[in-house]
């Protein structure tokens, strides 16, 4: 029953050590954090650079409605716009 791995004999990490490693785990996220940025603010400006144009485009016709459709939608109250 009275069984002692290798991890039971291994001392336990001082306060020291186990602040070091949280500040190493840190900043290895901050700089994948900081990679992240980077690739975000490249992409924005690419798709700025790369622009959209509506040239050629018409707008979109609002639909004509027929006067029964016209009708039925004054009596049940709906708001043609």
């Amino acid at each position: 029953m009275i069984e002692k791995t290798i991890e039971d004999n291994k001392p336990e990490p001082t306060l020291y050590e186990k602040t070091e490693a949280i500040v190493t785990r840190q900043e290895k996220a901050n700089e994948e954090s900081r990679k992240i940025l980077e690739e975000q603010k490249e992409l924005q400006a690419r798709q700025m650079l790369g622009g959209h144009s509506s040239a050629g485009q018409e707008p979109e016709k609002p639909k004509e409605q027929t006067a029964k459709e016209y009708a039925d939608s004054v009596m049940a109250g709906v708001k043609n716009d």
